[in-house]
């Protein structure tokens, strides 16, 4: 780029900085004025729990821009950018091309301190759509499509429309029609008017879109296109997908602490080959790994080895919890009758290893191992036994793609704490 193009391009983001900041807002805008306060009593009235919900979007598209502007900022420094809806980036791509523009200056040292900017950064949870489905392949791990808010951003609703605000120039809810919001790249009227704008005032435009939508997908009764109609069904699917993802971290929490404590050994000991897992182990160790690492990938460790690894856990994880979901929804026998027949079951597959009868009756309680494994204690709760750590298993840490047996949990008839022993102490 030559040093005219360079001035040029500098002085128009300055100009757009400063119209950002002295701007002053239309006081006639084309919506109808009612609609930020009705969105706002509507909003307000939902638990922090359903907050999220609505503001949860499924678009595989989305997250991928999201993902290279991420990468783009950290190989090149603090930037802006644009996308070029009509312009594929290349002929086998679906995504729209990306520009960027590194920020110097005072462009960067302004970006650097925004506070609402860094509680959108840092608000930010990434997943995957696809945890829980079973495919049958085995190969690899859905890849992340979706994504949601921590419950900080949301808990307070007043701090949330400041936040919102100040980074829209306090356009939030304020522009835009309806059907506007059937477009695949929407940008409002305030993100438009930035010219080049920052990632989390991308995602913050996103939000916006996915929050009217939710809100008129609660407000039916009017007259709709058909792609509006399509993105309001989407909305829907989306806070399901919110609930299903809840219900295992719900699910998870509710397990001992010893519990969980033995699935991370067990698990991330068999990858705990790097330095930087070899943290991630000592920290699950004494109870440093939260929820929302665990079961989320946010914006600074997406992508990482630590991340990649937690990825492939929650997959397993919601695996689990969806077929103990099954068990509790379906089963209707007392726990002493499950854990028979997982026992009967269990001594049913030793007699077809050793081609034997057995007319005395085995107790599978400790579990018969033919190593050195150590019984180890689970807490007291549901579906109490005694868990048995493969010490072979642990030593091959090669192996730590942890794969689903076939057999589905719930015809087996298992607890959460038999599904433990099940995935991670075979």
């Amino acid at each position: 780029m030559n040093s005219r193009q360079h001035l040029l391009d500098s002085l128009t983001a300055h100009i757009s900085l400063y119209y950002s900041q002295t701007h002053t807002r239309n006081p006639n805008p084309t919506l109808s004025p009612t609609i930020r306060p009705a969105v706002l009593r509507w909003f307000s009235s939902l638990s922090v729990h359903q907050r999220r919900a609505q503001l949860t979007t499924i678009d595989a598209n989305f997250i991928a821009i999201l993902l290279q502007m991420k990468e783009k900022i950290q190989s090149h420094g603090c930037g802006r950018f644009i996308i070029l809806p009509d312009l594929a980036q290349n002929d086998d791509s679906t995504l729209p091309t990306l520009c960027y523009r590194k920020s110097e200056g005072l462009l960067a040292r302004f970006s650097e301190s925004n506070k609402a900017e860094l509680a959108i950064h840092e608000s930010v949870e990434l997943f995957s759509s696809k945890e829980g489905e079973r495919d049958g392949n085995g190969n690899g791990f859905p890849c992340l499509d979706a994504t949601c808010v921590a419950e900080g951003l949301v808990e307070d609703v007043s701090r949330f429309v400041e936040i919102m605000d100040e980074i829209t120039n306090g356009e939030f809810l304020r522009g835009g029609e309806d059907g506007e919001m059937a477009g695949e790249w929407v940008e409002l009227g305030w993100l438009k008017d930035k010219g080049y704008y920052s990632l989390e005032e991308f995602f913050v435009n996103r939000m916006e879109v996915a929050l009217r939508l939710a809100w008129l997908n609660c407000n039916s009764g009017k007259k709709r296109g058909v792609k509006l109609k399509e993105k309001l069904s989407a909305a829907g699917v989306a806070a399901n997908l919110f609930w299903r993802k809840k219900g295992c971290v719900d699910w998870w929490e509710k397990l001992d602490d010893s519990l969980k404590k033995k699935v991370y050994c067990a698990y991330l000991g068999k990858a705990a080959r790097s330095l930087v897992i070899s943290a991630l182990f000592s920290a699950a160790q004494f109870g440093g790994c939260h929820k929302e690492k665990l079961f989320f990938s946010s914006l600074d460790c997406v992508n990482s080895i630590s991340d990649i690894v937690l990825r492939k856990l929650r997959e397993l994880l919601m695996v689990i919890s969806l077929d103990c979901t099954k068990f509790e929804l379906l089963g209707d026998g007392s726990m002493d009758s499950l854990s028979k027949k997982v026992n009967e079951k269990h001594t049913a597959n030793n007699r077809k290893k050793k081609g034997k009868n057995h007319n005395k009756k085995s107790n599978p309680i400790p579990r018969p191992r033919q190593d050195d494994s150590k019984p180890i204690e689970p807490a007291k709760g549901k579906g109490d036994e005694i868990l048995c750590i493969n010490n072979e298993d642990i030593r091959q840490s090669n192996k730590f793609d942890c794969k689903v047996p076939k057999q589905d949990l719930a015809q087996q008839n298992l607890s959460s704490a038999d599904a433990m022993v099940v995935f991670f102490f075979p």
